[in-house]
Parts: C-alpha cells; structure tokens; sequence
C-alpha cells in the first residue's frame, strides 16, 4: 500500500512539471511572436542628398550649322562633378514599388575647347551646364531591403555658353527635356538607405546666346544627350 501511494505522489509531481515547463514554453514563444521585428517596407516619404559626375556634347555654330552642316566652331564635351538634395514618396504592394522623386543640383560641368581660328571664337569656346532638377516616377521591385529600380521624367537643364576669352558674347537658357535611368537602393538599416543611380537626359537642343554676333539670328550652341552617375543617401520617415 506504501508503494502504490508513493508511485501516485511520484506520477503526480511528474505531471505537474511537466506541465509547468510546457506552459514557460509556450510563454517564452508567445513573448519571443509578439516581439519579432516586423518586415521593412518601403512605403513612405524620404529626403536626402546626392553627388555624382556627368558628361555631354555640345557644337557651337551658327544656324547653319546647327541644322546639319558641317559644324565650323569647336565641340566642347562638358563634364564634372555635381551635388545636390532629393525628396521623394514610396508606396509598396507586396513585392513591388512605385513612387515618386523629384531633385534639385548644384553643378561644376563645362569645357573650353580651344579656337581653331574661326571668326569668333578666338580663345575658345565654352559650354556649362549649370544646376539642374528633375521631377521623376519609379519603378522598383523590392527584395526586402534591396531595391532595384527603373525611373523616368522630366529634366530641367540650364545651359551657359560663351566665346572668346576675353569673353566676347555669352548667355544661357533653360531647357526641358525627359530624362530616363535606373538604380539600386540598399536599405541598411530601418530609417536609411543608399544608392546608385544612372540617369539619361535626352537634352538635344538648341539655344541662342548672341544675336547679332554671328550669322541670323546668332551665335548657338547645340545640346547633346547628358549621363550621369550619382551615389545617394536618403533618410525614410516612415
């Protein structure tokens, strides 16, 4: 009879810590569910900044020229550095990312091209781009926090251009164009991320910048299409 009742206390307490431990268990993994991280998510305003390089083509001509005549005053090729600050919104549905982005740069990119003894441009000539903007979509598809993506827009351009040194004429003008590319943004932690970025400015137009000096209606400079290559930082608000 002692044995019988000393094998039921011994069942009982074995049950009964049994199911304590289970009970901490189930616990412990309730606490370690209700506190997991929750997954990144793209959606959500951003801002930050960007530096980069960008090249060009430019002719200097008179109107003849420019219309596709052999072109008789030198060929800058415009380029340097840039740096400027970006905004923009993100909305994200499953795996992919759409938004919107638009910047604003500061820019150093020209070229003097020596003269080659036309009439006017002794010295040389120079063409500059100078602060630039644009306005953008994008298009990403988001692997967690990598984010690889497709842009395109609207670029805002202001072009100088002069000839002579001493400088005999100048002037400038703002031109509109579209402007199309691509990235890849890194979120390296919840509030920041980085990225590299390629855009394509389709910037071939022509601007005056000395009536009068040379043949009607005067002196111009012919745009080519710009490139560029920037690294950004941006900081998330979400």
């Amino acid at each position: 009879m002692v044995s019988i009742r000393k094998t039921a206390l011994w069942l009982a307490a074995s049950c009964a810590a049994a199911f304590g431990a289970t009970s901490a268990f189930a616990d412990g993994y309730q606490g370690r569910a209700k506190y997991a991280p929750r997954p990144f998510s793209w959606t959500g305003f951003y801002i930050g900044g960007n530096v980069g390089y960008a090249w060009g083509h430019s002719e200097h001509c008179d109107r003849a020229d420019c219309s596709g005549g052999a072109p008789t005053f030198p060929e800058p090729d415009p380029r340097g550095v840039f740096g400027g600050v970006t905004a923009g919104y993100n909305y994200q549905f499953g795996s992919v990312v759409i938004g919107i982005e638009g910047d604003y740069n500061f820019a150093n990119i020209k070229e003097t091209v020596p003269s080659t003894g036309t009439f006017g441009c002794a010295g040389g000539c120079t063409t500059e781009l100078g602060n630039f903007g644009t306005v953008r979509g994008r298009l990403g598809y988001a692997f967690g926090t990598i984010l690889p993506y497709f842009t395109a827009g609207v670029a805002f351009t202001e072009w100088k251009g002069s000839i002579g040194k001493p400088i005999l004429a100048s002037g400038s003008s703002t031109e509109t164009s579209a402007v199309i590319g691509g990235g890849l943004e890194y979120a390296f932690s919840r509030g920041w991320s980085a990225k590299i970025e390629y855009l394509h400015i389709f910037d071939g137009d022509t601007f005056v910048y000395a009536p009068a000096f040379c043949v009607s209606p005067g002196c111009q400079i012919k745009n080519e299409d710009v490139d560029m290559v920037r690294l950004g930082l941006n900081w998330h608000l979400n």
